[in-house]
């Protein structure tokens, strides 16, 4: 038997099968929160985990959706990472903020980081036409190549060990 996030090789290709636990802290933004757990297919192999640190009762119905927990955490962005990572059983923690989006095939993405990669992120984007979004999003790209410095807009993950 192998142990769970073993890659395995078929027909010549790396496949892996991650298992992944997205953890969202939360702090009075749970009309976002709604959002983007809306945002992740059923059929991906994901626990959501809703980090609250406002105990927002608004947030209740998040945790009665399927793969979906709603976690009363000690306020702070960190404690409540720290809180849902502590409860994670996914083979990767995945940290994103409640206003963020992931992209559409973001979990194909998770399945081609490469072995010995422990962590990653994904590329920031806004969600506005204007040119002015465009520099920002230029400017991030630049902050991340050249200091290694994601923000946590992007999504960021971690493999579990």
């Amino acid at each position: 038997m192998k142990p769970a996030g073993c890659p395995l090789l078929a027909a010549g290709f790396l496949i892996m099968n991650p298992y992944v636990s997205i953890i969202i802290p939360v702090l009075a933004d749970a009309e976002a929160a709604a959002q983007l757990v809306g945002q992740i297919d059923r059929d991906d192999p994901v626990e959501v985990i809703v980090a609250d640190g406002g105990a927002d009762p608004m947030l209740d119905g998040l945790g009665t959706r399927p793969k979906v927990r709603l976690l009363r955490a000690p306020r702070g962005r960190a404690r409540q990472m720290n809180a849902g990572a502590a409860s994670a059983t996914g083979d990767w923690l995945l940290f994103l903020h409640a206003d963020s989006r992931l992209p559409a095939d973001w979990i194909r993405y998770l399945r081609h980081v490469p072995l010995d990669a422990v962590g990653g992120w994904f590329r920031f984007a806004l969600d506005d036409a204007a040119w002015q979004a465009r520099v920002i999003e230029r400017g991030v790209a630049w902050r991340v190549r050249l200091f290694g410095l994601p923000y946590g807009d992007q999504g960021l993950f971690v493999r579990r060990d």
